[in-house]
């Protein structure tokens, strides 16, 4: 969304505790910071500071203890977070399958590889199967134009510094992510795409992406749409 915004003209302003994206007459917040009344002082200056004509995202919805603040809330989204260093190691018992599954896929001969120009027909081939899987059973996909915009875009990501890596079995690439840093203490996968067979090649990508971030402390994999 992010890079969406900054290909049509948005432009960042960074400050110690949050940034804000200006887009059009949108401004977005990305708080940079945890502590809930801490952001409200923040949200509450910004606001102060916005032309009557603008609008605010990011807005989280509640406090921990439930109360509400008293200006308009939007809901916030349920979303998948990990602790990095635990998902990078895969550590506990109920790990243990996945972690039986990726020895297998190394011992099979299947690297993790950075993503440049050479994989990104296998890449993109990878995506449509991803999604046609999807649609055969039934299920709702979302993002495919973006994830496509994403890699025919990669050049323009740069300033974002994203990090991209696939899995390659029989000269094929079975599985990819994206990822990037946001805030001082997350980093967030974009995309994590993968075949169902050989199984492992998801929580393979997951632990492989971690290890690329030991100064951050949580990943971030995107919306829990059908979970709580």
């Amino acid at each position: 969304t992010l890079a969406q915004d900054f290909a049509c003209g948005a432009t960042e302003e960074v400050k110690p505790d949050c940034i804000l994206i200006r887009r059009n007459d949108t401004t977005k917040i990305l708080p940079l910071i945890a502590d809930r009344e801490e952001f409200d002082r923040v949200l509450r200056r910004e606001l102060a500071a916005l032309p009557s004509a603008s609008l605010l995202g990011y807005v989280p919805g509640f406090r921990n203890d439930g109360s509400m603040c008293d200006f308009d809330l939007c809901d916030s989204n349920r979303e998948f977070v990990y602790h990095r260093a635990s998902a990078a190691e895969m550590v506990g018992p109920s790990l243990s399958k996945f972690r039986q599954e990726v020895r297998r896929l190394i011992r099979d001969g299947a690297p993790i590889e950075p993503i440049g120009p050479a994989h990104l027909d296998r890449v993109l081939a990878c995506n449509d199967r991803w999604y046609e899987g999807k649609h055969r059973r039934g299920r709702k996909t979302y993002y495919l134009r973006r994830t496509l915009w994403t890699f025919e875009n990669l050049t323009a990501l740069e300033p974002l510094q994203p990090r991209r890596l696939a899995v390659v079995l029989d000269n094929d690439v079975i599985g990819y992510a994206v990822s990037s840093h946001i805030g001082r203490s997350w980093a967030v996968f974009i995309y994590r795409r993968c075949d169902r067979e050989p199984p492992g090649v998801s929580p393979y990508l997951l632990s492989e992406m971690c290890k690329l971030y030991p100064e951050r402390e949580w990943i971030n994999d995107g919306p829990a749409v059908r979970k709580p």
